[in-house]
């Protein structure tokens, strides 16, 4: 509604319209002409009709009584006709407009709209349509920052219009305030952004007059300015002033709460805009920070910072389906206004339904949205479909697609691709086939590379290379320079081929195309390296990585060491985490424990305690972490055979920190004072105290004190 509100204010010059029923009866020349919309709709459908006419093909026209149109083709509509006549493709932003001047749908077969003023060969009646009045609740005032400001645009009102102002009108003026605002906000980064490039470009004169002219040095200095200006936070300020995400970003951890860090910038006297808190949302739901997200989604809607729309209270509602469970979102949409009950909180609320696998809730939900004519867009369906894979359903996805057909929803390249999955894991590779065809004969589906990956995958799983390989060279013609993913992807699938040679072609091109190589990408080479086996090849990669400049990541290393290990090089995967924890870098207690499994599989006992006490140093409590058992048990034999008992006694002692006191633990224990010659009646009552009994094992232990 806010956006309608604003293109009303635009199309009235700027100037705030005055509604109010006290107002003169007599009509301005400029209030008898119809609304810019329904006089651009109207021709659309005059010329666009017959436009379809000489070409033979029906996009839009009107119904046959002249008494409404239809739209045929949705997507031909959305791509070839509304940019011409409203600059934008959104076919769903059409239909909102068509509601706010009261047209309804007929159809739910059909996109057939109609309105009693809106008739073929009358244009004189769109004078007669007006748009829907807005109730105060869902026209948003967005500069609800703070007391203070409510207090300072309501004063604002009444000095420009008195008491006869409207609810409408005043918010007319604060979304005036909010588009000045955000202008100057505009402006302010444009002259930080060019300031910032002079800045750079100074900088990069006075590198390359202190390191030399070489081609190789200019590149250099650039990269590091590139890469300094680069990580700074999205908001700086020319007096470098703190953001508030600048504030929250830093709290990674999501058993942290962002709402003191919002009240205490609010407490300082900061004011916070709409435009920020949206943003922050965004960011927090990138990186997946979803309980953090919603934090600030319920702190907005507290403090009355902007009133909802059907957009906020969707986001709000994946929040909630995400931390919360269904049930809460369920709850959250059911206590809703009706206004707000619109296409995008009725997808929110059946995205939380197929996300958690609710089958019944989401076919209900979905046909809900049916009668409403809600589910309109691919992205519904394509729900449905997911929730049929993630329950292991794969055969009612086809069935999916066929009724999106049926009811004029254009298929994306994600309702393809999982009708293409479905397929493949079925073994029908032949209906895969059938579905990829259809797709690359779609005029409004872009093929893109991640459509031939999944093709390429299924042919290398049915032992069919060649296929693959087409697939393959498919997908590299698709390839987006500056997408290191679909790169990795190509990499991985050409090592599951076993071609060691397109492997390093590939990653030769990553490396030219990419302005540089992240760790992800490392990882994905050296993944597939190690599958390989070309180990040699793999710590090549090792010193590009560490001559890279990327931030450190022991998932890199990491990869290399587990490749090691599983050709049984032990040493070396062992040299390479000691020279790792000898720079201060960061392992992990489960690299030390597979090389000292390693060694325990090849006999060499001490190396494998060595590496396993390594684990234990780096071991931190309730991280998840737990040893390998057939490692401790193999490890806590050896030391009851061979060790002393001071030996057994600092094992055991270091191993309850990690996991409770067991029966091997005594055993061990016990066979290493009867070997030491030393009494066990002590062990044998802290073993009843700690309610383990005895079993055969310690039958037969204990009876070595009698040989």
């Amino acid at each position: 509604m806010a956006r309608n509100g604003l293109e009303l204010i635009n199309q009235q010059g700027g100037s705030t319209i005055n509604t109010s029923k006290s107002s003169s009866s007599s009509q301005s020349p400029r209030a008898r002409c119809p609304a810019p919309f329904l006089s651009k709709t109207y021709d659309l459908l005059e010329e666009g009709a017959a436009a379809d006419d000489r070409d033979g093909k029906r996009i839009v026209s009107w119904n046959g009584e002249g008494t409404g149109f239809v739209v045929w083709s949705p997507a031909e509509f959305s791509e070839l006709l509304l940019p011409k006549y409203f600059k934008h493709n959104n076919f769903s932003s059409f239909i909102r407009q068509l509601n706010t001047y009261g047209f309804k749908k007929t159809s739910s077969k059909i996109w057939e709209f109609k309105h009693e003023k809106f008739k073929k060969g009358y244009r004189n009646m769109l004078t007669e349509i007006s748009r829907k009045k807005c109730e105060p609740s869902v026209f948003p005032a967005y500069l609800k920052a703070s007391d203070q400001d409510q207090r300072s645009d309501q004063s604002t009102v009444m000095m420009s219009g008195g008491n006869g102002m409207d609810q409408e009108d005043s918010n007319r003026v604060l979304l005036l305030k909010e588009n000045k605002n955000l202008r100057r906000e505009r402006v302010e980064l444009q002259m930080e952004i060019a300031q910032f490039k002079a800045l750079e470009m100074k900088l990069l004169d006075c590198l390359a007059r202190y390191m030399g002219d070489s081609d190789n040095n200019k590149f250099f200095t650039k990269t590091i300015i590139r890469n300094a200006i680069t990580s700074r936070l999205y908001y700086t300020s020319r007096t470098q002033r703190p953001s508030l995400y600048s504030r929250i970003s830093p709290l990674g951890d999501p058993g942290t709460s962002v709402v003191p860090e919002l009240d205490d910038w609010l407490q300082n006297g900061k004011k916070v805009g709409v435009a920020e808190l949206r943003r922050i949302v965004k960011d927090l739901r990138k990186r997946k920070r979803f309980t953090q997200a919603l934090e600030v989604s319920e702190w907005m809607n507290r403090k009355g910072i902007c009133i909802f729309s059907p957009i906020e209270h969707a986001v709000q509602l994946d929040l909630i389906g995400r931390v919360q469970g269904f049930l809460s979102a369920e709850s959250y949409f059911n206590n809703l206004k009706d206004q707000d009950k619109t296409e995008k909180t009725y997808g929110a609320l059946l995205n939380c339904y197929v996300r958690q696998c609710q089958t019944e809730k989401s076919l209900s939900h979905m046909q809900k949205m049916k009668e409403m004519g809600f589910a309109s867009s691919a992205l519904n369906y394509n729900d449905m479909m997911c929730l049929y894979t993630n329950v292991g359903q794969h055969e009612k996805v086809p069935d999916v697609l066929t009724e999106m057909k049926e009811n004029n929803v254009s298929p994306d390249n994600f309702s393809y691709r999982i009708c293409i999955n479905s397929y493949g894991v079925r073994s029908d590779l032949e209906g895969m086939e059938r579905i990829l065809k259809e797709m690359e004969c779609q005029p409004h589906i872009v093929m893109d590379w991640n459509t031939y990956s999944v093709v390429a995958n299924f042919y290398i799983k049915a032992g069919l290379p060649h296929k693959a390989i087409d697939a393959l060279k498919k997908l590299e013609e698709k390839l987006d320079e500056k997408d290191g993913l679909a790169y990795n992807h190509l990499i991985s699938l050409y090592a599951k081929l076993g071609k060691k040679d397109e492997v390093l072609r590939i990653w030769g091109l990553e490396k030219s195309a990419c302005n540089r190589c992240i760790n992800r990408d490392f990882i994905g080479m050296l993944e597939s390296l190690v599958r390989l086996g070309e180990l040699e090849e793999a710590e090549k990669v090792m010193k590009e990585w560490e001559s890279s400049g990327n931030c450190y990541d022991f998932r890199v290393p990491n990869t290399v060491i587990v490749g090691y290990s599983e050709k049984g090089l032990h040493e070396k995967a062992e040299a390479m985490l000691g020279e790792l924890m000898e720079k201060g870098k960061a392992t992990t207690p489960n690299s030390w424990s597979t090389v000292a499994a390693g060694y325990l599989h090849k006999g060499e006992m001490e190396k494998a305690l060595e590496c396993l006490k390594a684990a234990f140093s780096l071991h931190v409590e309730n991280k998840g972490w737990k040893p390998n058992p057939k490692l401790i048990k193999g490890i806590l034999s050896w030391l009851g055979d061979k060790g002393s008992v001071g030996d057994v006694e600092a094992f055991v002692s270091t191993l309850r920190t990690v996991i409770p006191l067991n029966r091997q633990m005594y055993h061990a224990l016990i066979k290493a004072h009867i070997r030491g010659g030393k009494e066990v009646h002590e062990l044998l009552h802290r073993m009843r105290i700690d309610e383990i009994d005895e079993d055969n094992e310690t039958k037969t232990i204990l009876g070595m004190r009698q040989t």
